[in-house]
């Protein structure tokens, strides 16, 4: 028969070992206890309004940075009211999607804003643990995918400047093209006696055009060489 105290340290070893992995995961771990329990067929609204009122109970360093903070002793134990010190402006939706997904959710993204002025997104997965048909507490995890998204974001516009460089440079070959054949019959024209306030009139729209073709064509340059030698943010302007 198995000793009522080695099982008591074998429980607490892994308890702590648990803690550890708690502290040390790269992504920010929380649960929130709700300070009555969520009807789970209660009305929407009033299940909404019940999960954003409860008490942190349990997070990592990295969900209390993720909420601003620098440490996690900082507002273990706090009210949500007192947590957020800005509430995310899409928090109703997260919430609405939780229950919708059967109080299950993953993927969603939550745009937190700072004091700073900054904002991060967060990618989240929650549960939420039910019992005696109401939903008692919430687990969940996030990390933070600002930095991809805005990776993503410079890629879309270094194909987008490319795209618009490949087809500045084709619309001006094919316009240079034309230009020069029209520069050409004025030449030809300038030996014919004629109006010559009106040749110089086309003469020089027909010069600013090519101008204008040298500076497309400089762009079609421009966009390939600054994709592949140049931050796309830099380029655009941030």
């Amino acid at each position: 028969m198995e000793d009522p105290r080695e099982r008591i340290d074998s429980l607490e070893a892994q308890l702590q070992r648990m803690r550890s992995i708690f502290r040390r995961t790269s992504e920010a771990l929380f649960c929130w206890e709700m300070v009555r329990p969520v009807p789970i067929d209660a009305p929407i609204e009033a299940q909404i309004e019940g999960l954003a009122d409860g008490v942190l109970v349990e997070c990592n360093e990295v969900a209390a940075i993720g909420y601003g903070y620098a440490s996690a002793a900082e507002i273990l134990g706090k009210h949500s009211n007192e947590v957020w010190q800005r509430p995310p402006p899409n928090h109703a939706q997260l919430l609405r999607a939780f229950c919708a997904a059967n109080y299950e959710l993953t993927g969603f993204r939550l745009s937190v804003d700072y004091p700073d002025g900054s904002t991060r997104v967060f990618e989240n997965e929650v549960f939420g643990v039910v019992e005696d048909g109401a939903v008692v507490r919430t687990w969940g995890s996030a990390r933070d995918v600002t930095d991809r998204l805005n990776l993503e974001a410079e890629l879309i516009r270094a194909q987008k400047l490319d795209a618009v460089g490949r087809l500045a440079g084709a619309v001006a070959h094919d316009y240079n093209n034309l230009l020069t054949a029209i520069l050409g019959g004025l030449d030809l024209l300038r030996e014919i006696p004629g109006d010559a306030e009106l040749l110089a009139m086309v003469t020089s729209a027909a010069e600013r055009s090519a101008k204008l073709t040298r500076r497309m064509l400089g762009l079609s340059r421009h966009a390939v060489v600054q994709r592949r030698a140049t931050a796309v943010a830099e380029v655009l302007g941030g």
